[in-house]
């Protein structure tokens, strides 16, 4: 596995100049960056993390995507205590496939910033459990706003402002399906 614990500025950073390249990583810790956790700039290669612990205390966001690109992630657990969201930055052109998938947990304490924030051209995201600080009447813990289409699950708790979450906590734009206990 790949330890990333420390003050880096970014935990993992990937730049343009790796274009059509396939990246994998595997039982990864990222801990106590300072701008992102994972940055991947602007270029179409493929991204694959399993089993990937993200932990960020004063952080940008936790994955800046702005590859076009495919992120995969599976068995990943983030904790952010940061103000800002777990995928954040996705800026023009949108972020390519974005897919989720097995065992996933995200807790984000922001009280302003929704828990994921996605641009994509398509998300196929389940979360087991999603927790975010975001109050729960108003709040947007999950934004997919640009997103061209996609599916977005949780399938045992999505908490918002410390109450159960509904799909009214989650603005897709109509184009992501959304699963909420």
């Amino acid at each position: 596995g790949l330890d990333l614990r420390g003050t880096n500025a970014t935990g993992i950073s990937v730049d343009a100049g790796s274009t059509g390249s396939t990246f994998s990583f595997t039982e990864t810790l990222i801990a106590n960056a300072t701008d992102y956790g994972v940055d991947l700039a602007a270029n179409d290669s493929t991204y694959t993390f399993a089993d990937t612990t993200i932990s960020l205390n004063t952080a940008l966001g936790g994955v800046r995507g702005n590859a076009t690109g495919a992120m995969n992630f599976s068995n990943l657990n983030v904790t952010m205590n940061t103000g800002t969201s777990f995928i954040a930055g996705t800026a023009a052109p949108q972020a390519g496939d974005i897919t989720i998938n097995g065992t996933n947990s995200l807790v984000n304490s922001s009280t302003t910033a929704p828990a994921i924030s996605a641009r994509a051209s398509m998300v196929d995201m389940t979360f087991n459990t999603i927790t975010s600080g975001v109050a729960n009447a108003t709040g947007i813990a999950a934004d997919f706003t640009g997103t061209g289409s996609g599916t977005f699950t949780v399938t045992d708790a999505f908490t918002v402002g410390g109450a159960a979450g509904s799909a009214a906590n989650v603005n897709d734009d109509g184009a992501v399906t959304v699963s909420v206990p």
